[in-house]
């Protein structure tokens, strides 16, 4: 379901540098380690500085939209060549290894000819990409029905950390539309999951996050955060914007500042810089000495990036490897199950915001399907796609599992709304010839208790039928 980001300027500079100008003056030998601290950072930076966007080998189908590489919290022509293929080993470490599950086992040579062909693609001349865990593919709907200029203006602004984290959106005739690179690293989160909120509540994490950088020294500050949109040659202030995130009181009040002002791309850019100032704390004890704006600031510094080093570290690791697409949707009735529930709500809302009728609203009637021959078909020729890219077959789950499931409840999205992942497996597996109880992700079950295992959301008030037969 989207999260639509919304961003602000300010560009006067920090109440704080001016004081620490007055209240310390460096010694030489401060001098001389900051310096260093500044050019290992570059040199850090340089090494560790997310993978840059890679090319997504558009399609070729007359059938698809192909735009440019430009944020959503939010190829009907079948290859005739298609040929079986035997399953080969695994090789990374995936979470799936059933006989009848292809999740996390790299391409063979005869795969990544397939996929090329049905996607009328060169074969790619680079080696896979390298993860550090099994790639996800995110599936998610936009609760609510976008046009494609909606669409098209979204993907526009989805350039580095601005906009959503999105990889694509899929029409409901079928129409794609790419607005990023797939596994692209340097993007804003799209998910609770992305931001590692099991591990550390998003809370906990931002208030961290603020007390690092009210500990670290001044000119650190600055270089970090220029060293965290270089090379991006974006015409936004991103380095003001992240500055007013981390400086901001509370993030109420940072909210309170974004409903009047753009401050797009600022938390993430934010989130970057803090991310590699804790990197260099803690290399050695005496970092955290030589960093902290004062003598007495180095052990918050030091405890607050030990208390962000996991949470940071595995956020880097589930971007990289996650690519998420939206599957276009009615609003419907959202996650609410009941029609009390629904009269509860819109007797809390505005009138313009309110659940039509009163009452759960379906996603399906007999004259509508809850999504179209033309989206199964796109999001199978999608994964294959982010199949070839990745070198293995990444593992296709739902925002709904990932929320809400696998990792405790961590967050509250519940999309895709009824979608049939057994049928999507078929599509998969008619194009690469494969068995049709393949599977290529999660073991698809149906129902409203992701605390039981249901790992899609399916209610049959909603849908008008019992939930598919699980693989």
């Amino acid at each position: 379901m989207p999260v639509h980001h919304k961003s602000q300027n300010r560009t006067t500079s920090s109440p704080e540098n001016h004081r620490w100008g007055n209240l310390y003056q460096l010694s030489h030998l401060k001098k001389i380690a900051i310096i260093s601290i500044l050019i290992a950072l570059g040199i850090g930076l340089a090494l560790v500085n997310p993978l840059k966007s890679i090319n997504t080998g558009r399609f070729v189908s007359n059938s698809v939209s192909q735009e440019s590489d430009s944020p959503l919290e939010t190829l009907r022509e079948r290859s005739q060549s298609s040929q079986p293929f035997k399953s080969v080993p695994a090789l990374y470490d995936a979470p799936e290894q059933a006989s009848n599950s292809k999740v996390g086992r790299p391409l063979s040579e005869a795969e990544k000819q397939a996929i090329a062909q049905i996607l009328r693609v060169n074969p790619p001349a680079t080696p896979p990409l390298r993860f550090e865990q099994t790639p996800k593919f995110i599936l998610h709907d936009t609760s609510g029905e976008l046009s494609d200029e909606a669409i098209y203006n979204l993907t526009q602004q989805s350039r580095g950390p601005l906009g959503l984290g999105i990889a694509a959106f899929v029409s409901r005739d079928g129409k794609v539309t790419l607005a990023r690179s797939f596994f692209d690293p340097r993007r804003p989160t799209a998910t609770v999951y992305e931001k590692s909120a099991d591990i550390l509540s998003e809370t906990a994490r931002n208030q961290e996050i603020r007390r690092v950088w009210q500990s670290t020294e001044a000119l650190l500050k600055q270089a970090t955060l220029n060293q965290a949109v270089a090379g991006l040659n974006l015409n936004v202030s991103l380095v003001n914007r992240a500055a007013i995130w981390l400086n901001a009181p509370s993030e109420r009040a940072f909210e309170a500042m974004r409903s009047q002002t753009n401050l797009d791309g600022g938390k993430t850019t934010g989130i970057w810089a803090i991310s590699n100032i804790c990197d260099n704390v803690l290399m050695d004890r005496d970092r955290a000495v030589r960093m902290a704006s004062s003598p007495q600031t180095a052990k918050t510094l030091q405890t607050s990036c030990q208390k962000l080093n996991s949470v940071l570290s595995e956020t880097r690791k589930r971007v990289a490897s996650s690519v998420h697409v939206e599957i276009n949707q009615m609003r419907g009735s959202e996650c609410y199950t009941s029609n009390a529930q629904v009269r509860a709500y819109n007797a809390q809302v505005a009138a313009s915001a309110r659940i039509g009728a009163n009452s759960i609203v379906p996603l399906q009637t007999w004259d509508r399907p809850a999504y179209t021959d033309e989206q199964y078909q796109k999001i199978a020729l999608l994964y294959l796609q982010s199949a070839l890219i990745a070198g293995q077959f990444p593992e296709i789950t739902t925002h709904y599992w990932v929320d809400q499931g696998k990792f405790g409840k961590i967050g509250t999205h519940c999309d895709p709304r009824g979608f049939n992942l057994t049928r999507l497996y078929q599509e998969i597996s008619l194009y690469l010839g494969n068995p049709p109880e393949m599977r290529y992700g999660i073991e698809p079950r149906y129902g409203l208790h992701p605390e039981k295992g249901d790992n899609v959301w399916w209610l049959e008030a909603a849908l008008d039928e019992l939930p598919p037969s699980a693989l």
